[in-house]
């Protein structure tokens, strides 16, 4: 969008991902949201919630964490913790398939400004719904896939940001104010965060050039989202099986969640089941792929 001399907008940089990272980090997500969906049988809606394409932004966001910045129309810089702002909203915001429970489907305009599913809510449902029996199965990835591919859902959305549009990603509330409207309680739950972010409304979210051209290019490299990426030999290594298995072992010894128990203990015997060497980032990723919310911070 605009950017203070020195500085540099997120909407130019979300167009220079290179292919490769941009790719890994689609069929990693393709993956997770696979396992997810078949993981937690039950917990279909999932589907309806994330696209491929919101794990990949948010894994993009997630490498400008304590190097993000709003710039205002008139040059004023604010440091912003973009871990705070990311990690309360999570992948969700506001969830089309909800607003379309409440009123039927996203006004045209928001449609356009957060680059949603042209698809209505009921044909999607329908869709996934005929081929729940199959995406229940681990072999049916290419046809969980196909789904995908069929509602452009590795490039288009079923959610909106509650802190800003995807257009020219500055900081707005337009969602926000639309989800509040109709009482969601994505929306509702955000309150306090947007109290305290309203001043900087219109404000480019933007980072240093400094960080694009130092630290930016081994941030995608290691891609956060789970992607690791060999620079000798420039292949794409998903290591999505580590956190499948840990959410498998989790799962065995932990049916009912670990309570009060330490994630560093929690860790040590999940490790030691999976023969593994994850981390506690990894862990709790897992667990929340398994569905068991029950002792995550």
């Amino acid at each position: 969008m605009f950017a203070k001399e020195g500085f540099t907008p997120l909407s130019i940089l979300r167009g220079r991902v290179p292919p490769r990272v941009s790719e890994a980090l689609l069929r990693d997500a393709i993956d997770l949201l696979f396992y997810a969906a078949w993981g937690r049988a039950r917990n279909f809606d999932l589907l309806l919630r994330l696209s491929p394409a919101s794990v990949h932004e948010n894994a993009f966001l997630k490498t400008f964490y304590d190097k993000a910045y709003a710039v205002s129309p008139r040059g004023e810089v604010m440091l912003i913790d973009m871990r705070s702002i990311v990690e309360t909203f999570r992948l969700g915001g506001v969830l089309a398939h909800d607003v379309a429970k409440r009123s039927g489907d996203v006004p045209e305009d928001l449609k356009q400004s957060y680059r949603l599913c042209g698809a209505t809510f009921k044909e999607i449902d329908e869709v996934f719904r005929s081929s729940r029996t199959g995406i229940n199965h681990p072999t049916s990835k290419g046809v969980f896939t196909d789904i995908f591919s069929q509602f452009r859902l590795c490039t288009s959305f079923l959610n909106m940001p509650v802190f800003f549009e995807r257009g020219g990603m500055t900081i707005c509330f337009d969602a926000y104010e639309y989800g509040r409207s109709l009482d969601l309680p994505s929306a509702v739950g955000a309150a306090g965060l947007v109290k305290m972010l309203r001043p900087f409304e219109g404000w480019s979210l933007c980072t240093t050039d400094e960080f694009v051209k130092e630290e930016w290019p081994e941030r995608l490299k290691s891609a956060v989202a789970g992607i690791e990426i060999g620079e000798e030999n420039k292949k794409v290594g998903r290591p999505a099986d580590k956190v499948m298995d840990t959410a498998k072992a989790y799962a065995e010894l932990y049916p009912a969640g670990h309570g009060e128990e330490a994630w560093l203990k929690v860790l040590r015997r999940v490790n030691e089941k999976t023969g593994r060497s994850v981390s506690v980032d990894t862990l709790k990723r897992a667990v929340t792929l398994n569905g068991n919310g029950k002792g995550i911070d």
